[in-house]
């Protein structure tokens, strides 16, 4: 004989109220959005190392460089500029797409991006928000200063990308009825 609310041995009736699936405002009300001094401060420490790095690299390229120099003139500005736009959206898309989900100063600072949903986002995703931080940064950094404003706390990037920024919590302490709520707060 089985207990009531089970079928066989092993399989669990799931009751009528789990069934229910928030809305997706019941989920975005619960989910923690990064502020923009956190993520700014992400972004200088993210700046900083690369820096460092892409000048270590520049530095080992162009003294190793002699021969095709020789050959080919110097190296030309737009070709550097070139380099470190590649170099860039590398570091950015492969690392807000990867498991971490975050750049090594978004770590630190326990920030992550997300889809709208909070979930991990892919290469191509992600590089759609790298390249479109040149329009926030073209229209006088007015795409950053939306995170002001906007309810979600995104970035003019973030909206053409849909993406999100969260703090790595990723959802707000507190207790909440739906029994999704508790499915979305563990690992």
């Amino acid at each position: 004989m089985t207990k009531p609310g089970t079928i066989g041995s092993s399989v669990q009736v799931v009751p009528e109220k789990v069934r229910e699936k928030p809305d997706t405002k019941q989920v975005e009300n619960i989910l923690n959005y990064a502020g923009l001094w956190r993520r700014f401060f992400a972004f200088l420490i993210d700046d900083v190392l690369l820096s460092g790095a892409i000048f270590a690299t520049l530095w080992m390229v162009v003294s190793h460089l002699s021969f095709f120099t020789m050959l080919y003139g110097h190296l030309s500005f737009f070709t550097i500029l070139y380099l470190l736009v590649i170099f860039r959206w590398i570091y950015f898309a492969g690392m807000e797409s990867s498991q971490k989900q975050a750049t090594i100063g978004k770590m630190v600072l326990g920030v992550i991006v997300t889809d709208l949903k909070g979930n991990r986002i892919d290469f191509g995703r992600a590089t759609v928000r790298y390249f479109s931080k040149i329009l926030s940064q073209a229209l006088f950094y007015g795409g950053y200063a939306m995170v002001l404003v906007t309810e979600k706390k995104q970035g003019m990037h973030d909206k053409i990308a849909d993406t999100l920024v969260l703090t790595k919590d990723r959802y707000k302490h507190a207790e909440y009825d739906h029994p999704l709520y508790a499915a979305l707060r563990s690992p």
